[in-house]
């Protein structure tokens, strides 16, 4: 197997680990181990992505890094525009 000093670790409830491209209903996350290989890596940070459907049928979207809500956005149900984008912390 190839080492790498990068690693992820992808959980998803819909998919198999994957180098590839691939979807998700609710939620997929990814912890980054660092180190010399996959067997010398340590954690560095985690990010998720959720979905939520409330009761009007739209979705919210949350991104989290370390689990913690760094940004938010609304998808109403007959609406193909993302509105209420919400970014939590300020850029320099």
């Amino acid at each position: 197997m190839k080492q790498y000093p990068i690693w992820n670790k992808t959980r998803s409830n819909a998919y198999k680990n994957s180098d590839k491209s691939h979807g998700a209903n609710d939620y997929t996350k990814t912890d980054i181990l660092i180190g010399t290989s996959s067997r010398n890596s340590h954690f560095f940070i985690s990010h998720e992505t959720r979905v939520f459907t409330d009761d009007n049928g739209g979705k919210k979207f949350e991104f989290l890094i370390d689990g913690v809500v760094v940004k938010q956005a609304y998808l109403y149900k007959d609406k193909k525009e993302l509105t209420n984008v919400y970014t939590f912390w300020r850029e320099k």
